[in-house]
């Protein structure tokens, strides 16, 4: 991959998320200083999310102080959303009972009040 870019460390706690998205979409790879390992799987949890909604295929890798992004290689197949399963047709589908008409529903329960009333 081509340039190296930092972002924000732990003096730091902001990340331009939009940033490092951006440069990962260009094909480079991100280092991102972090503390210590809660602060590292924290972060992970973060770009994952992140590139998830993206569809950006990651890899994460830890480093001494710092963490890596970089794209994964993975085939176009594997970076398409997932796919709804696909519904049954309605011959396929069970018969639903028959309704009454809205107006017969409303009739019927001003006739129940009127009984009561």
């Amino acid at each position: 991959m081509a340039d190296d870019r930092e972002q924000g460390g732990a003096d730091d706690d902001s990340v331009s998320w939009r940033e490092v998205l951006k440069v990962l979409q260009m094909g480079q790879s991100v280092e991102i200083k972090i503390g210590d390992d809660q602060e590292f799987k924290r972060r992970q949890r973060q770009i994952e999310r992140r590139a998830e909604k993206q569809g950006i295929p990651l890899v994460i890798t830890r480093e001494v102080g710092a963490m890596r992004l970089s794209l994964a290689q993975a085939a176009p197949a594997a970076t398409a959303p997932a796919e709804r399963p696909e519904r049954p047709e309605r011959a396929d589908r069970p018969e639903r009972p028959e309704r009454p008409d809205r107006e017969e529903r409303r009739a019927q329960r001003r006739a129940e009040r009127a009984a009561q009333g």
